[in-house]
């Protein structure tokens, strides 16, 4: 999906329809900031703000999608094309995300391991140790886990 290419055909609709970001976003309970984001290629909306948004800016939700206006007669061969774009969209972000869980399980691993290093090193009893371990492990992997069901 080309974020740039969308947000652009944002502003402009919204331009078009004499709002300014702050109407926009106070129409769709969001703040300025994220139109701005929007317009400015920095990110997409919700998919919950899709229709919302193309209701109030009087274009599809393909066309939005598309970032630019589509003729009736090329809707169903511009929507599919969307649909694959967002498919492929999505997996990339899911594939970022488990990514960065994996980096931030190596890096809470890492710090688990120095801090049973340092319990050893300032001679903290066996069992004191273990118990602070295993209570620090079984919450970062619960944390771990939460994270890769939510990427599911």
């Amino acid at each position: 999906m080309e974020q740039e290419k969308i947000g652009k055909f944002i502003a402009m609709t919204r331009k078009e329809k004499n709002l300014t970001q702050e109407q926009l976003a106070e129409k769709l309970g969001i703040t300025k900031n994220a139109v701005s984001k929007w317009e400015r290629g920095l990110g997409l909306m919700d998919i919950s703000l899709l229709k919302p948004l193309s209701n109030i800016l009087g274009v599809t939700v393909t066309e939005i999608l598309n970032g630019e206006r589509v003729n009736k007669d090329d809707v169903a061969l511009k929507s599919e094309e969307i649909l694959l774009k967002t498919i492929d969209y999505s997996k990339k972000k899911q594939k970022k995300v488990r990514i960065v869980t994996f980096i931030l399980g190596i890096i809470i691993s890492l710090l688990l391991f120095s801090l049973e290093a340092i319990l050893y090193i300032n001679n903290v009893d066996e069992k004191t140790a273990y118990l602070i371990f295993g209570i620090f492990f079984i919450f970062f992997i619960c944390a771990d886990i939460l994270l890769w069901i939510k990427t599911k």
